[in-house]
Order: C-alpha cells, then structure tokens, then sequence
C-alpha cells in the first residue's frame, strides 16, 4: 500500500537521531529564502522534524544571512558572529538538505565549503541532499575538501550520491528526503470538483530537461507567486543585509516561515484539484505522494527523479515512470 511506503519513508528519518539526538543544539543553515516550493517542503519538513525530537534551535540562517558569493569564493558576512556563537554554545551545524550539492547551484556549495573550513572542530550535518557535479574533476576537488572534516556527516538521497558521499565524508548514509516528515500532517484541500484532466509541472531552470523546453500547457512553481511574495521577498532580503542589528530586537525566520505556509499552501491547494500529475521536478512528484494522488514522473537533466524512486518509491502503487 502507498500508505505503508509513506509511513517507511517517515519513520527511516528517524535514524537522523544519531547524529543529532533528541534535544541536541543546533544551529541550522541555509533555510531557503526563493520561491521554489520543493525547497520550502524541505524546510517545513526540517522544521517539523526539529520540532518531534525537541531540537534545541540556538539559530537559523539563510545564505543572506550568512554572506555572499564573490569570484568563486562564500564571503562571510555581518552576521557570521550570529553562527560562531551557535558553534561556541556547543550547537551542531545542520544545513538544509535538497539538490543543491554539485556546481549547478554554486552559493550553496560554496557556502558549505567555506563553514567545513571555519568550523573545523565543530560537528556537521548535511541533510539529504542530490550531488551532481558537471565534470568528475569537480567532485574530486569537493570531495578532498570535504574530507578534511573529520565531524562531517554527509546523508544524501540516491545511491549515485551515496558513492560520492562515500569519498567526500566521514560518515555516508542513503536517506529519504525531509518533506517525508509531512506524511499525515499535510493534506489534499477540500475541492468540490476535482479534474480529471493532468496536471503537468514542469521545470523552467537550470535543471530542466531538453524536453520540457517545449511543453504547452504546463505549471511550475512560478506560477503560484504574486506581485506582492515578490516585493516582500525584497524586504526580507534587506532584512538579510542589515543582519546583526535587526537580529538584536526579532528573530527574523518566522517571517518568512510564513511565507513558506502560504506558498505550499497554494501549491497544494493546485495539486488537490488534480487527480493526475505528471512532472520533471521531485517534490511535484513527493508532493503528489504526501496527497496520495497519481504521479508520473520524468527526468530532469541529469536523472534525479529516477534516482530517487529506484532508491526509495520503487513500491509505491501510485507513483511510476512516464510514458507517452
């Protein structure tokens, strides 16, 4: 049963305890500020899970917060002080999961990098991630960077990335991806008609698919922000920038957890009215999971949705491979 396979998905992330048992300290990093909703299910999955085991959240950070990407390099920023008084005060430093390990989206790289090289005494984790690096040469170098970090825990999503991981980290381990933790906690809204018709989302980036280039009639996540998530997006980051001395007077992150509610909010609210969903974007596919409808799934440019289902959705009677 789907259910069953869901519910296994959930309760496998419950291992995560032995790197951060119940009630550890943790300052928890890279929380995503951009519209992409796969990202945002992460993170309310993170969060809900810190919340389960009675985490200790000494401090969030997103990447505003924590400096900027400059010639190839993560240059700390005004508020990096926030962090090294987390690390000080005995917190593990959590960085979000998702697909961002690799050089497609190089400010997430580059930020790990550079808090494996400042905080060397201090334990790591990487939430489930996806690796994809363009060039073999790439990975190497990442990987002997990340090797110096004796307290680096790597978790990743799919059995190619657990054999980079398996070279790059002290402790490897395969595990499903975070927006699990959601599984009976997020629902299909109430939809008086629900079409039968598909729905088709379909990446628009740097991910996308040769293709998806020419597909009519499709939805991605764009579609689902206003004019007004947009100019709130501005303030926030100007919030970001001015760092340590707002962070003195308001802890800045329920601010935009509220925009993540809302945002998924709409997204699931899309979701219910189909029955049908076929897409190239993993969490449309994890998302359609979570509310038990039809997926179909192809890939991105380099295979990430195959991966994770060989890894994990292989038994799920709802979710299966596309064909035309």
């Amino acid at each position: 049963m789907h259910a069953n396979v869901m519910a296994d998905l959930k309760g496998r992330l419950h291992a995560l305890l032995e790197d951060i048992p119940r009630g550890s300290k943790i300052a928890f990093v890279d929380y995503p500020v951009y519209f992409n909703v796969g990202d945002l299910l992460i993170d309310r999955g993170t969060q809900a899970f810190f919340a389960s085991y009675r985490h200790c959240v000494l401090g969030r950070f997103s990447l505003g917060d924590l400096g900027y990407r400059r010639e190839g390099a993560f240059i700390p920023g005004r508020s990096i002080h926030l962090l090294d008084a987390a690390v000080r005060a005995g917190a593990t430093i959590v960085c979000q999961g998702g697909g961002n390990m690799g050089d497609i989206w190089p400010e997430h790289q580059l930020c790990r990098e550079m808090l494996i090289e400042r905080y060397r005494e201090a334990k790591i984790i990487i939430l489930p991630q996806s690796v994809h690096f363009s060039s073999q040469a790439a990975a190497d170098r990442a990987a002997e960077l990340m090797r110096r970090h004796e307290g680096l825990s790597l978790y990743v999503r799919d059995e190619p990335s657990l054999k980079f991981a398996q070279t790059a980290a002290a402790r490897a381990r395969l595990m499903p991806d975070m927006a699990h933790q959601l599984w009976a906690t997020i629902r299909p809204s109430e939809i008086e008609d629900v079409e039968q018709i598909s729905l088709r989302v379909v990446r628009r980036d740097s991910e996308s698919s040769q293709a998806s280039h020419t597909e009519l009639s499709s939805f991605d996540w764009d579609d689902i922000i206003t004019t007004s998530d947009r100019a709130f997006l501005k303030v926030f980051q100007g919030v970001e920038f001015a760092g340590p001395l707002l962070r003195r007077c308001f802890e800045t992150y329920p601010l935009w957890a509220s925009v993540e509610d809302r945002l998924i909010a709409r997204a699931v609210n899309v979701f219910s009215r189909h029955t049908r969903i076929v897409t190239d974007r993993l969490h449309a596919m994890i998302l359609g999971a979570l509310l038990s409808r039809t997926v179909e799934f192809r890939d991105n440019s380099y295979g990430k949705l195959s991966r994770y289902y060989d890894s994990f959705l292989v038994g799920s009677p709802v979710i299966s491979r596309y064909s035309e």
